[in-house]
């Protein structure tokens, strides 16, 4: 239940990025944050979180209201099994990537941008509602583009690193 917030990540009007990380869920218990990009209020922002029902899901956050747009993934998950996770963010749509497949969901919004001076947090997801869901796994190699990435430098980052990771 171990989490890190960096303090303000310097990342501001962000509205087109990618999300990237290598997950190994330990328990699927509730609502956890793995790796997010949020402002508490308004809640803006990207992330990835998985749930009791063992799927993971990349939110799109997009309202002052709090409200929020998410793409689900395919399949469950298997606890103690490693995956590549991909969130990217055009001006327009949300797409998700695991293991180099895109899931066959996507989101439809009106441009989110994050504000600036919000922190990048890892193991952890804030709710608008005041409370904190941890998480019980690992998360390595965690990155954020500012652009983004292509369905070839997708799997490129997914087959570079996959036998790091016994896939």
């Amino acid at each position: 239940d171990d989490y890190l917030i960096t303090g303000n990540a310097g990342i501001s009007n962000l509205t087109q990025c990618t999300m990237e990380c290598w997950v190994r869920i330990n328990s699927f218990s509730g609502y956890t944050g793995i790796f997010t990009l949020f402002s508490a209020g308004p809640y803006k922002g990207y992330g990835f979180n998985s749930n009791i029902s063992n799927t993971i899901k990349f939110i799109v956050g997009y309202n002052n209201d709090g409200s929020f747009k998410y793409i689900t993934s395919d399949s469950s998950f298997t606890a103690y099994t490693w995956y590549h996770l991909v969130g990217i963010v055009d001006s327009t749509e949300a797409y998700f990537y695991i293991n180099g497949v895109r899931q066959t969901d996507n989101a439809t919004y009106t441009t989110p941008s994050v504000p600036g001076n919000i922190p990048i947090t890892f193991g952890r997801f804030y709710h608008h509602n005041n409370s904190y869901y941890g998480f019980n796994g690992r998360i390595a190699s965690a990155r954020i583009y500012n652009r983004v990435l292509s369905t070839n430098e997708v799997l490129h980052n997914y087959n570079g690193l996959r036998g790091r990771f016994d896939l």
